[in-house]
């Protein structure tokens, strides 16, 4: 299981993110309670930082050492999705701290309409 917040990598890709051969990332944003239950969780991928990705207001930031990367990432919001868990590699590469979780969540709150 997964937490909220982590950073975990695909065992194959899903189409969108690294082409470069690395495994493709994502970051959990499902509940703790609702990982612990279902076979599936909400992500939301990440991709190289670029300065036209990082200045996009839905994206959100993610440091190299939160992604377990060696450059910065930036966080997906329009491209949140479901996976299973047996698609996922075992065990977290990288935890985002709270500020980084905290604007990932004020941009999903524009991406899904949430007050």
């Amino acid at each position: 299981m997964a937490s909220r917040g982590d950073v975990v990598e695909l065992k194959t890709g899903l189409g969108f993110g690294s082409s470069s051969g690395e495994a493709e990332r994502l970051v959990v944003v499902q509940d703790n309670g609702l990982n612990q239950v279902l076979d599936t969780t909400v992500v939301v991928p990440l991709t190289n930082a670029t300065p036209a990705l990082v200045a996009m207001p839905l994206n959100a930031g993610v440091s190299a050492n939160e992604a377990g990367t060696a450059v910065d990432q930036v966080a997906i919001t329009t491209h949140l999705r479901t996976v299973l868990y047996d698609r996922l590699k075992p065990g977290a590469v990288g935890t985002l701290n709270a500020t980084s979780l905290a604007n990932l969540d004020a941009a999903l709150k524009v991406v899904l309409n949430l007050r």
